[in-house]
């Protein structure tokens, strides 16, 4: 019996509780709403909501937080229940998947029943601990339908909110959130009429102080209205033009153009044109004037003809100025654009960019293109890769205020050929341009090579002889002393025979001697005469393959191995027995001077340059020791290895072969490191 009324009494005082709890929630709500009315704006709301939230509702604390999107953190605005010393934790940064962040992501309520068991909020535990918390709501709060904050809520008890008690806070919220969009409107209401009043004044201000002249015509074309400034800028008092026909001001020759303007938007209310018409001035002569004429006459309060105008006949005689100043300063521009197309040289400017901005006509001539092709074109671009570095250096010489006069560089013609130019170029300062002109001087150029070619022969021609002439008095004259002298032995009479069989054996020696000497000046004689064969396409690569096999019992016995690369060129036209003899010579001097034990290689490849071809002959050979041998590299009967049998006459032999084929040789050798042999031809000489 004792326990059913002790349950008895614990299910009333539950209850008793619950109707409480609920009647302290409506006069929680009730309180609220009568906030609402009373409070016209949004801080007074939410300061009063947390009060009543507290002292009412009976919540242990409540605070009104809003969000600041951009830094993720939530500020407390107004408070009530939250002690001093913790206020501060409360405008912080909200945590990912935290209570505020639910909010802002559902746009509906979070609630915790039990802070102590619930692990979302375990940072908050110690706090709630510590001021007695049990259970918490948050709820959102809205302007205009978006969450600009959260109502928060916290109680004692554990599980205090259930389902009813959140619809009626939701409800406490959502009018809150109601009330806020009232605020937002009555402030936007009241900030239009703001608006209205200081545009009307700011208009009437306009109006009477403004320069500009406001008039009103009606349908008929009568004035009904004249701005203070009508007197200043045509010299009427208004008075003087009120009532009067709009049509009697106007300049005969644009009175036409009006009426038919003024017809056209007269047929479409709200429509305007523009105009520049002559208005006459009290004093008789013309005024230009610039404006607008619209159709208000289905404006309530206005039933007229607006128009808007300002004096502009300074900017028209200015105009006019301009326009006499663009014409002769057009014809002055086509008087100097026909004396730069005369020039035969390029007369061009060039922009700080380096950018082509004007060009000439005999920039066609020169360099192929036309003006309308160079302009906007970098000038570099054209410029040979090779004389980039200095036209660069150059350039910004000039632009630092150094002239130049003769500044030689090369540069591409639009057919790919190479052209000499000479510049003259000048920096503009002020409109940051480069004045220049570019003289063609490739002729001149050619020529000089040419007479510097020339030269050189001579002076090869000169050493030539010299050698000719030593070898003659020197190679000659052994051989040639030694008969004399034995011829001279032989003349005596009382000779012994073993004498006179030494003189004859001396004799045959130096005959055969001599027979040398004859043969191989004979054959340099030929070299240097008059090339009489045919030119002919002769293929590298069918080169090699002839050589080698008319020397295959050497290379087999040697371990030759030659590596060719014809891929950049792969023939020439030239004389097949003097291409075939450079080859022939080159071939064997590697594979005569090889190192001993190691098997002589010899790679041979052909490269295009800018002004023609090379063609690169290496071995793994003994070397040369060019330190000592360099200028008697190519010289007759000059030898390098005293170990292994020569006359000297190879080098010598290849060197003047390929100088009367027209190319050039030179050569790169370290003792033990091999040799590299490279013959060059230019374009004119293939």
């Amino acid at each position: 019996m004792l326990e059913g009324l002790a349950a008895s009494l614990s299910s009333n005082n539950l209850a008793e509780s619950k109707y409480e709890k609920a009647n302290r929630l409506y006069k929680f709500i009730s309180q609220i709403n009568q906030t609402i009315v009373h409070t016209q704006n949004e801080e007074a709301l939410f300061q009063k909501s947390c009060d009543i939230a507290f002292k009412i509702g009976g919540f242990k604390m409540a605070w009104i937080g809003m969000f600041d999107y951009e830094r993720k953190k939530i500020l407390l605005i107004n408070q009530n229940g939250i002690q001093e010393e913790s206020v501060p934790l409360f405008s912080a940064a909200y945590e990912n998947n935290g209570p505020q962040d639910h909010v802002l992501r559902s746009g509906s309520h979070y609630v915790c029943n039990d802070i102590e068991n619930d692990l979302e909020l375990e940072k908050w535990k110690v706090f709630a601990s510590l001021n007695d918390i049990g259970s918490c709501i948050i709820l959102p709060v809205k302007r205009k339908g978006v969450i600009i904050g959260s109502f928060n809520l916290y109680a004692t008890e554990i599980n205090f909110f259930d389902d009813a008690e959140i619809a009626l806070l939701e409800e406490a919220t959502g009018d809150i959130s109601f009330a806020l969009d009232v605020f937002e409107k009555y402030k936007q209401h009241k900030l239009v009429e703001k608006l209205i009043i200081e545009n009307e004044n700011r208009f009437r201000t306009l109006i009477e102080k403004s320069t500009d002249v406001k008039m009103l015509t009606n349908i008929k074309g009568e004035f009904i209205y004249g701005s203070p400034s009508v007197t200043k800028l045509l010299g009427y008092s208004i008075n003087e033009f009120l009532n009067k026909s709009a049509f009697n001001f106007f300049h005969p020759d644009d009175l036409p153009d009006l009426i038919r303007n003024r017809t056209i938007i007269l047929e479409a209310a709200g429509k305007s044109f523009s105009f520049q018409y002559r208005v006459l001035h009290k004093n008789g002569h013309w005024v230009w004037c610039e404006g607008t004429l619209t159709n208000m006459l289905h404006e309530p309060g206005i039933h007229a003809f607006v128009s808007n105008f300002r004096d502009i006949s300074e900017r028209k005689l200015a105009e006019q100025n301009l326009i006499t100043f663009s014409e002769n300063l057009n014809r002055t521009a086509s008087d100097l654009q026909k004396i730069m197309d005369s020039s035969l040289d390029i007369i061009c400017t060039i922009n700080e960019k380096g950018k082509f901005v004007n060009v000439s006509k005999a920039a066609e001539n020169i360099l192929g293109y036309t003006p309308d092709e160079l302009v906007g074109k970098k000038y570099i671009e054209m410029v040979l890769d090779e004389d980039v570095g200095k036209t660069n250096e150059i350039a910004l010489e000039i632009m630092s205020g150094h002239p130049s006069t003769s500044f030689e560089n090369r540069y591409l013609h639009k057919s790919g050929s190479v052209l000499h130019i000479l510049w003259s170029a000048n920096w503009d300062k002020e409109l940051r341009v480069m004045y220049c002109i570019a003289k063609d001087i490739t002729a001149r150029k050619k020529a000089e090579e040419e007479k510097e070619k020339m030269g050189s022969d001579l002076i090869q021609r000169s050493k030539n002889q010299e050698q000719f002439a030593y070898i003659v008095s020197h190679n000659l004259r052994a051989p040639v002393s030694n008969i004399l002298g034995f011829a001279e032995l032989l003349k005596y009479e009382n000779s012994s025979p073993a004498l006179i069989r030494d003189s004859m054996k001396g004799m045959s020696i130096a005959a055969s001697k001599l027979d040398e000497v004859i043969k191989d000046l004979n054959e340099i004689l030929q070299i240097r005469s008059m090339i009489s064969e045919n030119r002919s396409d002769i293929h590298f690569q069918g080169l090699v393959e002839n050589i080698s096999l008319s020397i295959d019992n050497i290379m087999e016995k040697e371990n030759v191995i030659i590596r060719t690369d014809f891929t950049a060129i792969d023939k020439m036209l030239s004389v097949r027995t003097y291409l075939y003899s450079i080859f022939y010579n080159l071939i064997i001097n590697s594979i005569k001077f090889h190192r001993p034990g190691v098997p002589p290689l010899i790679e041979i490849k052909s490269r295009l340059t800018l002004n023609g071809m090379q063609l690169i002959f290496k071995d793994n050979g003994l070397g040369i020791d060019l330190k000592h041998h360099n200028e008697n590299l190519f010289g007759l009967y000059k030898r390098f290895h005293l170990n292994i049998d020569g006359k000297g006459m190879g080098l010598f032999m290849i060197k003047t072969q390929v100088e009367k084929l027209g190319g050039k040789i030179s050569v790169i050798s370290e003792v033990n490191n091999g040799t590299e042999f490279t013959i060059e031809f230019e374009n004119n000489s293939l």
